[in-house]
């Protein structure tokens, strides 16, 4: 029976990359993966993963401290966004970030989530970690039981004195430890797809409330198109039937009543790629520790596509869990432990909390159109446009910046 100091199981962007932190920090690491690694970095420029990202600083920060940004980078599928801009179709509230406010060059990053795994996975190939694809767990030792040990399908077994699972929503190490969670479906499903549009999108990443939903416009870079910048990602969440119906729209009549639902913001939606609905749910542990084991990501906590924070918060909790465990070690204490893990816990719980719970407020804010609360709210986006220190403040939340954050966050020292 094999034995690590830590098993991380799954292997998409979070799992990839807490298990290169922890090897990069000379721990002894096994990643189970129910499916298996895409090292590709060349796949067709047509083909294109509906799910994006928006990624924040400080999970670039990460990335470039694991190695991932440089490849990121050289596949050429990454777009910087420079403003954001948000309205109220209902009304005439309307805010504006700028990266120049911030004196930066850019206030993050759009790009596919296939991406980012690709890199991962690239930075893990020549790492000294086990890897065990194509494989589920079916089992998992007792909570007061350690080492804790999994049970594969293949009828392996395998020890470690953590478990992360990092193996998503529906994360299956959480059901086998029993940790409950607090959860419920929102009135809406997300339709997600590529469109083209006829106007540059300006480097810009654009939000509108309607009375429906919201509805977002993410550029993207799109390598061998003709012209660039004309291509966006869109995530309209709308009530279930109506967003269904408006999959079921042929194209033309898609496109025509999306433009119009945009405000022609950027001019006519010439074409689309196929349209997919998903279900919004937000869903939080109420714990994420047990004795010798750990939940990272979406198996920790989901939360409203809103403002696109949901990727950032899983690679904060990497930063954490990799600082934790490096500061445990270094202090002679037991990885499993408790006290150790508690530590983790303290630093993530809070930030993940209030994060969920101001973009909840949000969704609650933009979806009731009573009249009264219409003006307040139109009231409130245009006060806080006339104020720099309150949009200054949002606007790092968003980004990921500040002195607070883990090494790993921060951004890599220059010599």
């Amino acid at each position: 029976m094999s034995h690590f100091d830590i098993i991380v199981v799954g292997a998409g962007m979070v799992g990839a990359s807490l298990t290169c932190g922890l090897v990069d920090a000379g721990f002894k690491v096994a990643l189970v993966e129910a499916g298996q690694l895409d090292c590709a970095c060349d796949w067709p420029q047509n083909e294109v993963d509906p799910r994006v990202s928006a990624l924040s600083l400080a999970s670039q920060n990460l990335l470039t401290h694991l190695g991932a940004w440089p490849l990121i980078e050289s596949m050429q599928r990454l777009q910087p966004y420079q403003a954001m801009r948000v309205w109220d179709g209902c009304g005439t509230g309307e805010l504006e970030f700028t990266a120049a406010e911030q004196h930066l060059p850019y206030l993050g990053h759009i790009l596919e989530n296939r991406t980012i795994t690709s890199a991962l996975h690239q930075c893990l190939a020549p790492k000294n970690y086990t890897l065990f694809e194509h494989t589920k767990i079916v089992d998992m030792s007792p909570q007061d039981i350690t080492p804790r040990c999994l049970s594969l399908a293949s009828g392996e077994k395998i020890t470690a004195d953590v478990v992360v699972g990092a193996d998503g929503a529906n994360s299956k190490i959480r059901q086998l430890a029993g940790l409950p969670t607090r959860e419920w479906d929102y009135p809406h499903h997300a339709l997600v797809t590529r469109v083209k549009v006829s106007q540059d999108h300006a480097n810009t990443a654009w939000q509108r409330f309607t009375e429906n939903g919201i509805l977002a416009f993410l550029p993207l870079s799109s390598p061998g198109t003709d012209p660039q910048g004309h291509y966006c990602s869109i995530v309209w969440s709308q009530p279930q039937a109506a967003a269904q119906a408006m999959q079921a729209l042929p194209e033309d009549e898609f496109c025509h009543a999306l433009s119009g639902v945009f405000e022609g913001r950027l001019g006519p939606v010439l074409a689309t790629d196929p349209r997919h609905v998903i279900a919004l749910r937000q869903r939080h542990a109420k714990r994420y520790i047990q004795t010798g084991l750990v939940l990272v990501g979406d198996a920790a906590h989901t939360i409203h596509p809103l403002a696109g924070q949901g990727v950032n918060l899983g690679l904060l909790d990497v930063a954490a869990l990799v600082l934790t465990l490096q500061q445990a070690r270094h202090d002679g204490q037991d990885l499993a432990s408790l006290p150790v893990l508690e530590k983790y816990q303290q630093l993530r719980r809070r930030d993940n909390l209030r994060m969920m719970a101001l973009m909840e407020s949000f969704a609650r804010l933009f979806g009731n159109q009573h009249p009264l609360l219409s003006l307040l709210r139109n009231s409130g986006m245009n006060w806080v446009q006339k104020l720099s220190p309150i949009k200054q403040h949002l606007a790092q939340q968003a980004m990921g910046v500040g002195p607070h954050l883990p090494p790993l966050s921060q951004a890599p020292k220059t010599t």
